[in-house]
């Protein structure tokens, strides 16, 4: 027990000095040596420790971590951007949707695109909602309906670029017959009937 109780203070002040940096926290560990520390935890503990950041890592390590944390708040920002914009027919058009209730399965169908082109933790959400007539309305559940075998696909360019790279090698040595057009998709992945080459 206290193994795991001075791991988890290594972790939240590794956390803060990398998050916050010495700007702001006060909290300086660039001169602790946690090496000693770190033998007496489990492989996966020191492994976690390690992927969080060493104390003692080098500028050029700091000024990484720094410009990959801009880029992951400009992606933030983007993404949030694209969802406003996404879902703003959506927004925008809730009262009607409310006051004038045969708009309503318009509006359903209008929302399951919106979800669609939102990513996959959306199509989950849908997916979920469609089997639950309990909390949600009976035409938004069959609205949503589509997305447990026929949510939005991606281009066979995309698919064979993803094969070409789990199998370090071009798709016509893996497969004999590769369909293009897939069977089925659901939320994180979609099925295309194929056929291994012979060795």
């Amino acid at each position: 027990m206290g193994k795991r109780v001075a791991l988890s203070i290594v972790l939240l002040l590794l956390s803060i000095e990398s998050t916050c940096g010495s700007s702001s926290s006060g909290i300086h560990l660039s001169h602790v040596n946690v090496r000693p520390l770190l033998k007496s935890f489990t492989p996966r503990a020191s492994k976690a420790i390690s992927a969080h950041g060493r104390a003692d890592d080098s500028q050029s390590d700091t000024e990484a971590f720094e410009q990959s944390q801009k880029q992951s708040c400009l992606r933030i920002f983007f993404r949030a951007i694209r969802l406003i914009a996404i879902f703003s027919p959506n927004i925008l058009t809730a009262w009607l949707a409310i006051l004038i209730p045969p708009l309503q399965g318009l509006w359903f169908r209008v929302l399951s695109i919106s979800l669609a082109y939102s990513g996959a933790a959306f199509i989950k959400w849908g997916q979920w909602a469609s089997v639950r007539p309990d909390l949600f309305p009976q035409e938004l559940c069959s609205a949503l309906s589509s997305f447990h075998a026929s949510a939005p696909t991606h281009s066979w360019k995309y698919t064979r670029k993803e094969v070409e790279r789990a199998f370090n090698r071009p798709v016509e040595q893996v497969f004999s017959v590769l369909e293009r057009q897939p069977i089925a998709s659901g939320s994180i992945a979609q099925v295309h009937v194929g056929f291994l080459a012979a060795s």
